[in-house]
């Protein structure tokens, strides 16, 4: 079938497998290449399946509504499509060591399916996002690569309960991960180093957790929160980020504990709502505050290339969060500035205790050991 149009319709359970020695392409931008409508589906493709490239709006393999249960294993490439493998179906599985590098639009797209997983794979050099998930519900998608991707590596939008584990989402053009409306979510054991904008932004996305997660050199911040509330970040290694390394702007009640913050250009952890440069000690018009946050036991010293110019710092108009255990790098190159500053008068209702530093600001509020 290479060279021609073409478009397998899967609507009878356990198909079995589809095999071939080189790749089945097609010439057409719109037909799907395999649709699965039919419930309990086993599908095995054993040969790449390659698009038409430049102009397409088809997808390679499209796992529809009706298809729950679905079981597909791939061993070859998804490429050239307008979108990669898009799933709809509840309980769906993809497997099998594949990749969906260089589609049009995005490698893998999860719209609306619950309880489905996908893992083992690559999803690189495409046009648009690496792997999307909208709308999805407790799906899995783990050990896998999203880099190098024309939008964001990993996007979740409006998705709960979900489980993101084990991958990179390194030198994409835009951020590393996103989440956006997204609630209860668990973003483990990951690299998003290296992009164009932020390692990470949740936007409006609440009671997600973080944990043992890199974001380093990336253009933005390496974590960045707003509008986002009640969510835990810890044990990651925040480095040599342009911007903040962690930055809490209009969000409230998050924990932030044993994160290494080093060597980013304006500060190891910022609460505030200055785009960079911060703290100004001004508040920002029509931003809301961030407040009752907890960071604890943090490093934000400087090991790093970069002298960051504090540590932990908060701005104007932010107030009873608590700020404790924090170590800082008093050797040989140590902070530019302040390694502590809050630029609330007398700290208003913010509380630092049990901090260790060479410096201070303002001294009268901000104890150190």
């Amino acid at each position: 079938m290479r060279g021609h149009d073409y478009g397998l319709r899967l609507r009878d359970q356990n198909v079995g497998g589809l095999h071939g020695r080189g790749a089945l392409t097609t010439a057409s931008k719109t037909e799907d290449c395999i649709d699965i409508s039919a419930a309990n589906v086993n599908l095995y493709v054993g040969f790449d399946l390659t698009g038409a490239g430049a102009g397409s709006t088809n997808v390679g393999i499209n796992i529809l509504s009706s298809a729950k249960n679905a079981n597909v294993l791939i061993n070859d490439s998804v490429d050239s499509f307008g979108t990669g493998i898009q799933v709809a179906a509840a309980n769906a599985i993809v497997d099998g060591n594949f990749y969906t590098n260089d589609n049009v639009g995005n490698g893998i797209v999860i719209n609306g399916a619950s309880g489905s997983a996908i893992f083992d794979f690559d999803s690189n050099d495409n046009g648009g996002i690496g792997v999307a998930i909208n709308k999805g519900s407790n799906v899995k998608v783990f050990d896998f690569d999203a880099n190098d991707n024309t939008g964001t590596g990993v996007s979740l939008t409006k998705s709960s309960g979900s489980l993101v584990d084990d991958f990179e989402a390194d030198t994409n053009s835009t951020d590393g991960l996103v989440l956006n409306g997204s609630s209860a979510n668990n973003i483990i054991d990951c690299d998003t180093d290296s992009n164009t904008g932020n390692g990470m932004a949740l936007s409006s996305s609440n009671g997600n957790t973080v944990s043992d997660c890199d974001a380093n050199s990336n253009t933005g911040s390496g974590i960045a929160l707003s509008g986002s509330n009640g969510n835990a970040i810890s044990n990651g290694g925040i480095y040599e980020d342009k911007n903040y390394g962690i930055w809490l702007q209009a969000s409230s009640k998050n924990v932030v504990d044993y994160n290494d913050a080093e060597g980013n250009t304006q500060a190891g952890i910022y609460i505030g709502c200055a785009a960079d440069g911060g703290p100004t000690g001004a508040a920002c018009s029509g931003i809301g505050n961030s407040d009752s946050n907890r960071v604890t036991v943090n490093y934000v010293g400087k090991d790093g290339v970069t002298a960051q110019k504090y540590g932990v710092a908060v701005d104007l108009g932010d107030s009873m969060n608590v700020i404790s255990g924090g170590n800082l790098n008093s050797g040989p190159s140590p902070d530019t500035i302040d390694d502590y500053i809050d630029e609330n008068p007398d700290c208003d209702k913010n509380v630092w205790f049990h901090n260790s530093g060479s410096t201070s600001s303002p001294g009268s509020c901000i104890p150190l050991l």
